[in-house]
Order: structure tokens, then C-alpha cells, then sequence
């Protein structure tokens, strides 16, 4: 279910190295117990990374394993909109944790076993937008929030922090499931809040889960994934060429500004980092002018078409053109797991599925 990580970024490796960023590129990861992703070694010492999460002992193990690293900094935090203490269910897996009670938020599995509460505590939670005032944060150019179901609630103390930091991108953890906390759905609480920020939509990937009784049916043993939808990784971005040429697209429409340089090249290594190199091309191309003289466009740009770090997609000419394009084909992808069921049922490599006795 992660989105896509480019194994070999040729233009942000370039960037770090010819030191063309006059800033740091800020990431804040909420919900940062197991560190943060590899993708953002590529920064070398150009990140700052601010981690916040409520269980302690996560916290504890990143500040031991990072004492060396003076740009890396993790808080024993839950975020929120509120500022005081919340109670924290901490479950057997350490990664379902929450400030939810089973049931009471857009669960993002549908598997009840994963969140079976093991352990109650009280822990400090505080707004964004208060850490802001106290100028803990500064600024953000990346923000990354897995949380169980509370991505809207810390976004909604967040308000002045996204107004004035402006970040260009955020990847969170979502849903379209219903609940009593969100009956509109997780996903349309985080993009309501996101799109007033101009942050959309630019990548997504998501498991599914089966229904239990059928996944009990099988035995609990199924290769493919199959099933409903469940949780959902989603990157939002600015999309700064359809800010400039058009701005009433928004609901709210953008304010003029002028993309600084910084933004532009921050904007084209969150696109690169992710795979998406024709996004970063655009931004490089379009917003040339707003580049130093310092910075060789043109490298740039060749870097980003002779992207090595990418799945090669192309269709294989000859022989195997007819077999990729079925192998590739909707129909094809979406009857598999159906296929794999049969020949699981009838004991065999095709078939009828065997009656039940």
C-alpha cells in the first residue's frame, strides 16, 4: 500500500550535491514511530525532520538510534485540535495505536483482531497551530500524517499553520469508509481541508481487505488481494502551473504570488521523489525564469527524461506485445483473484469449483 518511492533520483541527487536549495527541505512526520521513509535519505543534510508521536517508548528508540543527527528532531506528542491531555488505546500492534476507541472513528481495516486494546494511557496532545505560536515550527515543506483514523482532527488545528507555512505537498492515511465521528466519509474531511490550502490529488495506493467471513472460508490463506477497498495512502501536492494559469479553478482562488526558486525546485524533488518525473519536468520547464542563473536548467531537464528509478511501463514490441497488452488489460486484472479462488477450490489449475459437502 506505500506510494511509489523512485529508487534512483537523479535530479534531487544533483540538487543536494551542487547545494542549489537556500533552504532546508522541511518534513514534519506525524505518526512517526519506525522513523521515517527511506525516501527522504536522498536529502542528505539538506532535511529537517520533525517527528511527533504519543507512544513514548517509540519516540525514545528514534531519539536513541538519531543522538548524532542535529537535524532530526522527534517529540512524545499526539496532534490534535485541542491542547491538553487525551487518552491514548494502545494496542498489541504497536502501529494500530490510537486516540480512538474501536468503533468510534473511520476504521481503516476492517480486520477487529488488529485493534484489540491491550493498554489505556494518558498523553499530552497539542495543536499545530499552537506549536507554531511557540515557535517550535517555523515552517513546513512536507507533512506526513498517519494516525489512525485523527488525520482530520489534526488538521483542523492546523489552520494558521498551513496558511502561513504553505506547504507543497502532504501524503496522509485515509478511508471512504463511514463512521459515527465522520458519516461523510475520512477522505472527504481530509480533502476539504486540504483543497483550501491548494493541495490536491496526485498519486494513491490502497489495499484491500476481504470480508471476514469469506477470508475464514479460505482458511486465512489467499495470495492475491482481493475485496473492498480500505485504506488509502494519498499524496496531495501543490500543482503550481494550474495555480499560476488557472486560478479559478479554486474554490478559493489562489492569491498572487511568485513562485520562488526554492518552491520550484522543493515542489520538482517531492514530484521526483515520488515518480512522478513528468510533474517535476513541468514545474522546472515552466517556472524557468524563476530559477537563479546558478541553476542549469537544461541539466535539469535531461535528468528528469532519462529518469532511471521508474518501472519501465513501455510495451514490448514483437512477440510479446500480444501477451502484455492482456496481461495489462482491466478485465484481465480485475478477474484474477477470481481465478486464483477457483483453482484454490477445485484443487486443480482451472475448472469448476468443487460443491460443497
Amino acid at each position: 500500500m506505500e506510494l511509489y518511492e523512485n529508487s534512483d533520483p537523479a535530479f534531487t541527487r544533483w540538487v543536494v550535491e551542487a547545494g542549489l536549495l537556500s533552504s532546508s527541505f522541511v518534513v514534519i512526520d506525524i505518526g512517526c514511530q519506525g522513523g521515517e521513509h527511506t525516501r527522504w535519505r536522498w536529502l542528505g543534510d539538506q532535511l529537517e525532520l520533525h517527528g511527533f508521536d504519543a507512544l513514548e517508548e517509540a519516540v525514545r528508540e528514534l531519539q536513541g538510534l538519531n543522538q548524532r543527527a542535529t537535524n532530526k528532531h522527534f517529540y512524545n506528542l499526539a496532534l490534535g485540535n485541542e491542547d491538553g491531555e487525551r487518552e491514548l488505546f494502545i494496542q498489541q500492534n504497536a502501529y494500530a495505536t490510537s486516540v480512538y476507541e474501536q468503533g468510534d472513528n473511520s476504521r481503516m481495516s476492517v480486520d477487529a483482531s488488529t485493534y484489540t486494546n491491550s493498554e489505556r494511557r494518558r498523553v499530552p496532545i497539542r495543536k499545530l497551530d499552537s506549536l507554531f505560536a511557540e515557535g517550535l515550527l517555523t515552517r513546513a515543506d512536507f507533512i506526513k500524517l498517519d494516525c489512525e483514523g485523527f488525520e482530520p482532527e489534526i488538521l483542523k488545528g492546523a489552520q494558521q499553520f498551513l496558511r502561513t507555512a504553505k506547504p507543497i505537498g502532504v501524503e496522509t492515511e485515509t478511508s471512504f469508509h463511514v463512521s459515527p465521528v465522520l458519516p461523510r466519509t475520512h477522505i472527504f474531511a481530509v480533502n476539504e481541508t486540504l483543497i483550501e490550502h491548494k493541495l490536491v490529488l496526485f498519486d494513491l495506493a490502497f489495499s484491500r481487505v476481504p470480508r471476514s467471513s469469506f477470508a475464514a472460508a479460505l482458511g486465512g490463506e489467499y495470495g492475491l488481494a482481493f475485496g473492498q477497498p480500505a485504506t488509502f495512502n494519498i499524496l496531495f501536492a501543490r500543482d503550481l502551473v494550474t495555480e499560476r494559469d488557472f486560478p479559478m479553478s479554486y474554490l478559493v482562488p489562489p492569491i498572487a504570488e511568485t513562485a520562488s526558486a526554492d518552491m520550484v525546485i522543493k515542489s520538482a524533488i517531492l514530484f521526483e521523489l515520488y515518480g512522478l518525473v513528468d510533474c517535476a519536468y513541468e514545474v522546472i520547464a515552466q517556472f524557468a525564469a524563476a530559477l537563479p542563473a546558478s541553476f542549469d536548467v537544461e541539466k535539469a531537464l535531461a535528468l528528469l527524461c532519462n529518469a532511471s528509478g521508474l518501472p519501465d511501463t513501455r510495451t514490448p514490441s514483437g512477440a510479446n506485445s500480444e501477451l502484455n497488452a492482456v496481461y495489462n488489460s482491466t478485465s484481465w486484472r480485475i478477474t484474477a483473484p477470481m481465478r486464483a479462488i477457483r483453482r484454490r477450490l477445485s484443487g486443480g489449475s482451472g475448472g469448476a469449483i468443487a460443491p460443497r459437502r
